[in-house]
């Protein structure tokens, strides 16, 4: 594991401004790592990437000189689902073929850090609107993933860029569809609006001056429906399509001859008690044994 640099806070200037960076970021460091899990051999934390979250001005050195060159993974977190958030991070990494970083986006410690200060509502996750900060903690001009927890991955996901252009601000799979069920996950209520659940998985064109623009203050700001429509996104040629197997939302389409890439177990998962049977369950429970078993043999290590 990476060790913490002390030259990022010994560098930072001593005006009111930077002082209060410089708090954000003791915060992001001690948070971070109370949250490490054990699973030495597949999961590794630089802590260097909690440095992107500090304003450029109040380093000593150019943020290109830290930042990541890997694909980089955002998964929204939902304190009711861990395990989910868990299982679709082992599967992304289980099949990657290069090396790529893997965040989970917490609400809380957004929070915390003061990125995220909108009101509670009334969203069935915890990262409703969370995802849609995910460019700006990328901080870098590649291409950056966010992604629902309940996904399970099949595929290596860095395969997803042969098929991109840099001309698309983002690409989705473009849904079409009325839900099939009323009740979702944990007794959910399930909701019915357009371009509905295009923002579950999301392919960041980080270089795009429209995502440049998705700030803290437009996703702090602006309507739930501003965002998830991307009525940020000025023109809809911006917007690439995918196809439907990277975002394939169980019991909503038929199951596939073909196992899907990106498994979305849009209305509930394995994990909930009266989702125990959903297309695709077999392949997300075994997954999860694989998770524990790495687990266990981390302990045993």
């Amino acid at each position: 594991m990476a060790e913490l640099s002390t030259r990022g806070t010994a560098g930072l200037q001593v005006g009111r401004r930077d002082r209060a960076a410089k708090r954000r970021l003791v915060v992001m460091v001690h948070r971070s790592k109370a949250q490490i899990e054990t699973g030495k051999a597949w999961q590794k934390l630089n802590f260097r990437s909690i440095y992107d979250h500090v304003p450029q001005q109040c380093l000593p050195w150019g943020r290109e000189e830290i930042m990541s060159r890997k694909l980089k993974v955002f998964v929204g977190y939902d304190s009711r689902e861990d395990i989910a958030w868990q299982v679709c991070r082992y599967s992304l990494l289980r099949h990657a073929s290069e090396e790529i970083e893997v965040y989970p986006i917490k609400q809380t410690l957004l929070r915390e850090v003061g990125l995220y200060s909108r009101g509670k509502d009334n969203a069935s996750t915890e990262f409703s609107l969370t995802r849609f900060l995910t460019p700006y903690l990328a901080a870098h001009d590649g291409w950056t993933i966010f992604v629902d927890c309940d996904f399970l991955f099949t595929v290596d996901v860095k395969s997803i860029l042969d098929q991109v252009s840099d001309e698309k601000a983002i690409y989705v799979v473009q849904h079409d569809y009325t839900p099939a069920n009323a009740i979702k996950m944990d007794a959910q209520v399930q909701t019915s609006y357009p371009r509905k659940n295009w923002s579950s998985f999301i392919l960041f064109n980080n270089a795009h001056p429209l995502v440049k623009a998705l700030t803290p203050q437009v996703v702090n700001s602006e309507t739930p429906a501003y965002l998830h429509r991307f009525s940020w996104i000025n023109d809809d040629k911006l917007i690439g399509e995918l196809p439907l197997r990277w975002n394939f939302l169980v019991g909503e389409y038929p199951k596939q001859d073909e196992v899907p890439a990106a498994i979305h177990y849009t209305n509930g998962g394995p994990w909930f008690t009266n989702w125990q049977n959903v297309d695709y369950g077999d392949l997300w429970l075994a997954e999860k044994d694989l998770y524990e078993e790495a687990i266990r043999a981390d302990k045993s290590a």
